[in-house]
């Protein structure tokens, strides 16, 4: 009777720590997504100000006597070429899986951009956007394909 009562005992506290256990992986994971934004505003933040600190009047000066018309068309092209390239792998990792969605593929891209500008020679945007394929479902070979189509087109 006493090995049942351990059993049972044992059965409610696993039950107990299975219920609390995705409590604390959410607070956790809110927790960390909280932290990541705000190092990614503040590290935004300090590059803004440091690149700006020496000549913000002259810069100001110059963006408030521009053309908007042509500050429009800028930003507008680098929302096209960003979603065409993102487009682009999209086509190409959809022939390989059929549940891929338009924002996987720009995160993708966005994080090729990311990774081709911070590494010497522009080397590391490639193997970023396999393991980002990786790590969204898509096979390691595909992602390869994928990737080596790209760099063709």
């Amino acid at each position: 009777m006493k090995i049942m009562d351990n059993v049972d005992l044992e059965k409610k506290v696993s039950v107990n720590e299975e219920n609390k256990e995705p409590e604390k992986s959410n607070k956790s994971s809110t927790i960390r997504y909280v932290l990541n934004i705000s190092f990614v505003l503040i590290a935004t933040a300090l590059a803004i100000f440091f690149a700006l600190k020496d000549d913000a009047r002259e810069i100001g000066r110059n963006l408030a006597g521009a053309d908007v018309w042509y500050l429009i068309v800028v930003i507008l092209i680098m929302v096209v070429c960003t979603g065409l390239r993102a487009f682009i792998l999209f086509c190409f990792a959809h022939l390989f899986t059929k549940k891929y969605h338009f924002h996987q593929a720009l995160a993708v891209d966005q994080i090729g951009v990311f990774y081709n500008a911070i590494t010497p020679g522009s080397s590391g945007g490639q193997i970023m956007q396999a393991y980002t394929y990786k790590t969204q479902g898509v096979h390691i070979s595909s992602a390869v394909s994928i990737l080596a189509m790209y760099s063709i087109v």
